[in-house]
């Protein structure tokens, strides 16, 4: 049985001419079924790496793997793709300078057939060692093949998240600061308001993001080289929602004038980012916590509604092009290792979820959710059954504690199973609140959870 993923095209004029995108592969991927497809797998088992035989009337590989979801340094995305069924048809984008060579010609790939299940890990962003070197070297080392990207670790200043955008917001001529408002922002000392008469410039400085991202990536791309990461490794970056540090630092009276110039530097930061990084050794995760504070009722906002809150990620998942790889962390916040509120169940984060999947129009790798360590019980993972993402995204839970790590997150993934099939794992949140001899062991114990969740498959 083949699975074959639906090109995602622009501009398509007609219904009729979106039925005929769909059965082209389809009909291009029936043509290779038995001799071709015959020739790919006894090439496989005989040679260290096998071809991939592209579709003549787009470029759909075709490709021989077994293993369920998980990271694959071989595939165009380098994220988790699945292959439950043996045989995978997995659209490659071709520019529009090269389209036609791949419809004149056949392009052939080695690729490594993949003969284990594993249970892909995800590392949120903040992982508190040394530096960036440091951080890349042991997360390689110990999670090896099960992580589709690293990230920097947001070592020194930018530790704690968000907070170190005070320092650039005390820089933007626009807006100045102010002391606390009651009732808003429950945990903020100082907010920010916009001055009152300014004229002239009214844009935000560097944000920062880019020159980081950019000075980690000289780092990776050297470990790379040097074989010390694995070849198919992304390099992760971790932006917040331009909602977040707008809800922390700007004061309600102002958000509404103030959060276009953040939003329009955040763009900027990531379009520095996608001009100095190749988009196949890029990804990109945003992090979303203030929309769920927001829509759990905990903090008082300028914006409540669903629909708008949602639709400031959609636009933020339109920015990130194609080749570059994109989730989404879902966070309720981790300041002293506790939520600023449990979640009930992971039912709010599926609305979200699943309104996402509806409305970015291009592909969401993976999203990550969290799992409070006393929830094993079914009525928190059940909302997942109804959970209408692409069979390409990946869901990461977030259930492994340190408290009680394997054993534990065994209890959460067994329920989490009833409701959901080839999920990865992951912490809560980021690792930045960690004391840093904590962080090996930590990592270590991800990977004893992962090997025991194989374990459940065999």
């Amino acid at each position: 049985m083949q699975e074959i993923c639906r090109p995602q095209r622009k501009g398509r004029n007609s219904a009729a001419e979106a039925r005929r995108d769909i059965a082209r592969p389809i009909r291009s991927a029936i043509r290779f079924r038995t001799s071709d497809l015959r020739e790919i797998t006894e090439s496989a088992l005989m040679k260290e790496r096998s071809p991939t035989i592209r579709n003549p009337d787009g470029a759909y590989p075709i490709c021989r793997c077994s293993g369920s979801r998980r990271p694959s340094l071989s595939s165009g995305r380098g994220f988790p793709f699945r292959s439950d069924e043996g045989v995978v048809v997995r659209q490659r984008r071709a520019s529009s300078d090269h389209a036609e060579n791949f419809d004149n010609a056949r392009a052939h790939e080695r690729m490594k057939p993949m003969t284990v299940k594993s249970t892909p890990i995800l590392l949120v962003g903040s992982v508190p060692l040394r530096d960036e070197a440091e951080v890349f070297a042991e997360v390689a080392g110990i999670l090896g093949e099960r992580v589709a990207a690293i990230p920097d670790g947001e070592t020194g200043a930018r530790t704690n998240w968000i907070n170190w955008q005070k320092s650039v917001m005390d820089q933007a001529p626009m807006i100045e600061r102010r002391q606390h408002v009651d009732g808003y922002g429950a945990v903020q000392v100082d907010l920010y308001s916009e001055k009152k008469d300014h004229v002239g410039e009214r844009a935000f400085p560097p944000l920062g993001y880019a020159r980081a991202a950019l000075a980690s990536y000289a780092t990776f791309r050297a470990m790379k080289e040097e074989g010390r990461i694995a070849p198919g490794t992304r390099f992760q970056v971790a932006l917040p929602t331009p909602f977040a540090p707008m809800m922390s630092f700007i004061e309600p009276g102002s958000f509404h004038r103030i959060e276009p110039l953040y939003v329009a530097a955040m763009h900027r930061e990531l379009d520095e980012i996608l001009s100095a990084i190749p988009h196949e050794e890029l990804a990109v995760q945003w992090d979303a916590a203030l929309e769920f504070a927001v829509l759990e009722g905990v903090f008082p906002a300028p914006v409540t509604d669903f629909r708008s809150l949602v639709g400031r990620m959609v636009e933020l998942g339109s920015w990130v092009p194609d080749a570059v790889a994109m989730g989404f962390h879902l966070c309720y916040g981790d300041a002293n290792h506790k939520h600023f509120k449990d979640p009930d169940s992971t039912s709010l984060m599926v609305q979200v979820m699943n309104d996402l999947a509806r409305r970015v129009v291009r592909t969401i790798d993976w999203f990550h959710l969290p799992v409070p360590i006393a929830r094993d019980d079914d009525a928190y993972f059940k909302p997942l059954s109804v959970l209408k993402t692409s069979p390409d995204t990946q869901i990461y839970l977030g259930l492994a504690h340190v408290r009680d790590g394997r054993e534990g997150a065994l209890r959460r993934a067994t329920s989490a199973r009833k409701f959901i099939k080839g999920f990865g794992i992951a912490t809560e949140c980021g690792l930045g609140r960690r004391p840093s001899e904590t962080i090996v062991p930590l990592l270590r114990m991800q990977v004893e959870i992962a090997e025991a969740i194989d374990g459940l498959d065999a």
